[in-house]
């Protein structure tokens, strides 16, 4: 079973029709590859419509798996029959870059062996707080260090400190349709809907995932914005799924690929969640939810 979100997104600054396929939340290791397979089998007829391919972050779901040659050659036969040379745009989540210790307990580690690894794959893109031109697109990343997640909380000012530091590298031109890759939305939101407005105004397309639709969907087919626990355990969690429109940016938070993430394992009852988003010219901004 999966559930499918489809968009239809209009912008003047949209010079050609596209399809976007967003999959976000892989945890590849994480268990078996039951969602990978079944996820792999059900996008393999679409692949003809899909233009781009976008994954913002948590590819796997911890970085000592790539100690282990099985495992990597496990993830770029995965990513590669899953792409199969579609271009594709990574980002980093949080756990690309933590290692699992015990129960609920990881360590800081990076996502640079991954990205080395991700990158050798044909069309394949691994973002590192960066942007690059795609035809008439702009495609970046706001990636915050795992210091954001494991000890700031993930909290708002954090997220705004941490865009401090790469300021200069993720901010956008005008003109383009930008599309940013970010993978926690919930500080994103949370200051977008604040008197400071969006933290990185220029991005049109914020496509996101992390919060894994709040474990349990509040609400039939997950047609809310929250969820009754996030990923973090937090109470009924604002911005845990669905989308958004900030000024002139819209936000989509993708749900996990890998719909047996987190403990208790109760996030699976929609299945394996992925988005699917068509960009075309129009003479101002608008989007509808098919």
């Amino acid at each position: 079973m999966s559930y499918i979100k489809h968009f239809q997104i209009y912008s003047p600054k949209i010079l050609k029709e596209r399809r976007l396929l967003v999959l976000s939340d892989l945890h590849i290791g994480k268990n078996s590859d039951e969602h990978m397979t079944e996820l792999i089998k059900e996008i393999k007829p679409k692949k003809k419509d899909i233009d781009l391919i976008l994954m913002p972050g948590d590819i796997i779901h911890s970085e000592d798996i790539l100690d282990f040659a099985a495992f990597r050659s496990k993830i770029v036969n995965q990513i590669t029959e899953l792409t199969n040379g579609i271009p594709t745009f990574i980002s980093a989540g949080n756990h690309d870059q933590m290692t699992r210790e015990g129960f609920e307990r990881w360590r800081k580690s990076n996502y640079k062996r991954l990205k080395e690894l991700l990158n050798n794959i044909k069309n394949v893109t691994f973002l590192d707080n960066e942007q690059v031109e795609y035809e008439d697109l702009r495609i970046g990343d706001f990636t915050p260090s795992i210091d954001y997640y494991l000890t700031q909380h993930e909290k708002p000012v954090a997220l705004i400190n941490e865009y401090k530091k790469v300021s200069d590298k993720v901010n956008f031109a005008k003109g383009s349709y930008n599309i940013l890759l970010s993978h926690d939305p919930k500080s994103l939101l949370r200051i977008a809907h604040s008197p400071r407005g969006n933290l990185i105004s220029r991005a049109d397309l914020v496509l996101s995932g992390h919060t894994h639709e709040g474990l349990v969907p509040y609400g039939l087919q997950g047609k809310t914005e929250r969820g009754f626990v996030s990923p973090t355990y937090e109470p009924l969690p604002k911005y845990s799924m669905g989308d958004y429109k900030c000024k002139n940016t819209i936000y989509i938070i993708n749900g996990a690929v890998n719909p047996f993430v987190e403990s208790p394992i109760i996030n699976n009852m929609l299945g394996i969640n992925y988005s699917i988003i068509d960009l075309a010219n129009g003479p101002k901004l608008s989007y509808v939810k098919k």
